[in-house]
């Protein structure tokens, strides 16, 4: 019974993750799932000079966030994929990509004063 719950959890915050994942600006597609991963691909242009895919993936690497790049699989350009974790899990990772990109934004306002 405890592995049902645990699988119930992890369908739970799969589907949680997606939806927030198709909202951002930044996030061109969300693969369909079953597993206990989150498979998705970035836009094609530059945050800060840096693509869009490798920004997402080094501030979460810098976070100690467990990210798979996974553009060098066919057909998967510009796509990274996210384990499931917990519930804070995914909110530490929500939170470090937004505040990822408000500091590059406010740093590119700066810059254009």
């Amino acid at each position: 019974e405890q592995v049902s719950i645990r699988v119930q959890e992890t369908i739970i915050l799969r589907e949680q993750l997606s939806l927030w994942l198709k909202e951002q600006a930044w996030c061109a597609q969300v693969f369909n799932s079953d597993a206990n991963f989150v498979l998705f691909r970035t836009i094609d242009n530059k945050i800060s000079e840096t693509e869009s895919k490798n920004f997402i993936f080094n501030c979460l690497e810098q976070q100690g966030i467990l990210i798979r790049d996974q553009s060098k699989q066919l057909q998967l350009e510009n796509c990274l994929r996210i384990s499931i974790g917990s519930e804070r899990e995914l909110s530490i990772l929500k939170q470090t990509i937004t505040d990822a990109f408000n500091e590059a934004l406010a740093a590119q306002l700066k810059e254009e004063k």
